[in-house]
Formats: C-alpha cells, structure tokens, sequence
C-alpha cells in the first residue's frame, strides 16, 4: 500500500512512473484552474472529457480563458486509464 492526494493517484494499484505522469496531468489541470481535480475521475474512460468538464465547471466559478487545445492533448495523454497506455516523461518532454 502507498500514499496519495485523491484525486492525484491514478486508478491502477501499481507504483511507477505511469502513476507519477497520471499525477502530472493532475498537476497540469491544477495549475490552470486554481482547483485539484475531482476525486471521481478515477476510472473514467475518456481524458478529453474529463478534461472538458473541469474546464467548464471552473469556468463557471473562476471565468477562464479555456484551457489551449495543446494544453488538453499533453494532459489528456497522461490521463490513459491503462497504466501501459500512458506515455513515458521523455514522450512527453518531445510533445
């Protein structure tokens, strides 16, 4: 067992750096929205949808510009359920 900040800690049990680029994408969406993300994202099947819906509901609260359509693909791609499907640190340092 480990340690995490819910909704941080991706849905897969495993400890590794696909947890770690979950948790970067949770960061991503942080640091645009003033907000940590929902703690039921967990298991969710689709990052660009998750991602939309952060954005409206702190557009709702906050009134910011969406978030840029290169910011969504970069933290949509750390948010793969499958651990296997995320992309390694270097991949994403390339996007």
């Amino acid at each position: 067992a480990y340690a995490g900040t819910e909704g941080f800690t991706a849905p897969d049990d495993e400890i590794g750096p696909a947890n770690d680029i979950w948790s970067f994408g949770c960061l991503i969406v942080y640091l645009w929205s003033g907000m940590p993300p929902p703690d039921d994202w967990v298991g969710e099947p689709a990052p660009k949808v998750m991602l939309e819906d952060i954005s409206r509901k702190v557009n709702q609260k906050r009134r910011l510009a969406p978030m840029s359509l290169p910011l969504v693909d970069l933290a949509s791609r750390c948010f793969n359920v499958d651990a296997e499907d995320r992309p390694t640190a270097t991949r994403l340092l390339a996007h």
